[in-house]
């Protein structure tokens, strides 16, 4: 009787350890071909303190000057990446940022409440409008004071 008994505790772990791994191997496989290239370059959508939004594909080089309410800010486009070449805000930190290639980076001014950030060609979180759906929000209420800062995160 007890050997029916480790049989069935052994063949137990055995169909559990097989459906754990049909599993692993399956989200695997699902989210790799997620992360496939959809044949179109990623695109740098560029936001503005007066809700403008630009969108610039990565594989076309090309510059945006943007003049907003609160300042002004060149981003170039170039070798499949973008970056902030020109600002005039009083601390010039977003021309220190790294130039951003892939989905999620961003480029962040500041002063001038403008971002860029690298979003797929064609994909499910774009809002209609063709911006972000799910936009982080950074605030600044005096520049002279890092604990003015106001964030809100995804």
């Amino acid at each position: 009787m007890r050997a029916v008994h480790v049989v069935r505790t052994y063949w137990a772990t055995f169909v559990v350890g097989i459906a754990v791994t049909a599993l692993l191997v399956g989200s695997l496989v699902a989210g790799g071909q997620a992360r496939l290239p959809t044949g179109s370059a990623p695109v740098a959508v560029v936001h503005d303190a007066d809700g403008h939004v630009w969108r610039l594909p990565l594989d076309t080089p090309t510059t945006l000057e943007v003049t907003s309410s609160l300042g002004s800010n060149t981003i170039m486009v170039a070798d499949g990446a973008a970056r902030m070449t020109d600002a005039d805000c009083p601390h010039g930190s977003c021309l220190r940022q790294t130039p951003i290639s892939e989905t999620g980076q961003q480029l962040i001014c500041l002063p001038h409440q403008l971002w860029v950030e690298v979003v797929p060609a064609r994909g499910e979180d774009t809002a209609q409008d063709g911006t972000q759906a799910d936009v982080d929000a950074v605030g600044w209420k005096d520049e002279r004071q890092a604990s003015d800062v106001d964030v809100t995160a995804r």
